[in-house]
């Protein structure tokens, strides 16, 4: 699942783009003697890095031990270090620089997302559940919000620790779709994820909003939550706040045959002046299998979608066509971007070529992309 952790390091970059030789040791810190602790599991994997405004650096990991059964999802929890400018360990943060945090009640604490707050708090957004359960998907949804030393914080819902759902079946996870958190004003927690719908195929968005305590927030919908339809296999894959309160969620529709973006007010009403019905749908290619990148909202309240449309899945790899939509504040397609509001790979790439596009990056009004193309799949920036 992750890369080994004799295989896991992080790079710092001159901006001449040569490697910063006085950064840890050669340009590169972590290897398997730097975390001891850390290095009881058998699976590491790097999931975020947070540059703080001193100039450290928070390193978030996921971490899992061996199955203990085949069919068994293994133990696993969630590893924060903290390294000065220097790629050095910071000993003030944790135990020695790193804490590995989790449910002590239960096998597996995953992480799906993580973020920092207002206060330079380590917010993290987790699955738990058990190896008997065989299945992350049942797992229940829990935040874990750490002090800036590393410390549980124990004025969030008492221990550092909170479930946002109740009952271990409450959530099922769309497959390839993790739960997503953002940070809103106030250091409210704002989180999205899908579950099982009414119907047996049909999969639901819920929506999370907790206070700075901890506690549900009931001016999103009167007890802190809300839920809304997103058909048949649907699944939530982003999650961003607008400037104004309001809350946009990127879904992949039916196996990926669309993509559709809704908006909710603050209360958590679905917004009708976006396109109508508070949801806008993406279709680049039809029948084609469509997979979300990233959704950002720029300086001028435009959105931006970004993602990859599969238009060869029996090919390793498969062959996909990368598109970025950007959207007026109405939900309609901006027509002074690309052609009617969509830029595609085909118009920087020779035909015939993979042009799968694999991250976003927007700078106030500019947007650019990485990709990658055959046939040595080069990364390029566009």
């Amino acid at each position: 699942m992750y890369s080994a952790i004799e295989f896991l390091e992080q790079r710092r970059l001159l901006a001449a783009g040569d490697v910063d030789r006085s950064f840890g040791v050669n340009g590169r810190i972590l290897g398997t003697a730097d975390l001891p602790p850390i290095s009881q599991f058998s699976d590491i994997g790097f999931h975020s890095l947070f540059p703080q405004q001193d100039g450290k650096l928070l390193a978030i990991f996921a971490a899992e031990q061996p199955q203990r059964y085949y069919t068994q999802t293994p133990p696993a929890r969630i590893a924060v270090a903290r390294f000065h400018s220097n790629g050095l360990l910071d000993s003030s943060f944790g135990d020695g620089g790193y804490v590995i945090v989790g449910f002590d009640t239960h096998d597996r604490t995953a992480i799906t997302d993580a973020q920092l707050d207002g206060k330079g708090r380590v917010v993290l957004l987790s699955l738990v559940g058990d190896a008997e359960d065989g299945d992350v998907r049942t797992s229940r949804l829990a935040a874990i919000r750490l002090n800036p030393n590393g410390t549980y914080d124990s004025t969030f819902d008492f221990d550092g620790r909170a479930f946002l759902s109740e009952e271990i079946f409450d959530i099922s996870f769309y497959p390839g779709s993790d739960p997503q958190l953002e940070i809103a004003p106030g250091n409210k927690i704002v989180a999205v994820a899908s579950r099982r719908g009414a119907q047996l195929l049909d999969r639901e968005a819920i929506v999370y909003r907790l206070r700075e305590s901890g506690a549900r927030d009931p001016s999103l919908d009167g007890d802190g939550e809300v839920s809304f339809n997103v058909g048949e296999f649907g699944g939530v894959d982003q999650l961003e706040l607008q400037p104004d309160g309001k809350i946009l969620v990127g879904v992949n529709q039916s196996f990926g045959d669309s993509l559709a973006v809704y908006r909710l007010r603050a209360d958590g009403t679905k917004d009708t002046s976006f396109d109508g019905d508070g949801r806008r749908t993406i279709i680049v290619r039809s029948e084609e299998a469509h997979r979300f990148l990233d959704l950002s909202v720029m300086s001028d309240g435009k959105l931006v979608v970004a993602g990859n449309v599969v238009v060869d899945e029996n090919q390793f790899p498969e062959v996909a066509r990368g598109f970025v939509a950007r959207l007026n504040t109405n939900g309609r397609s901006d027509g002074t971007f690309g052609g009617n509001g969509l830029v595609t790979s085909d118009d920087y790439f020779p035909a015939g070529s993979e042009k799968a596009f694999s991250g976003i990056y927007l700078d106030r009004s500019t947007v650019y992309v990485a990709a990658t193309f055959q046939p040595q799949w080069p990364a390029t920036i566009i």
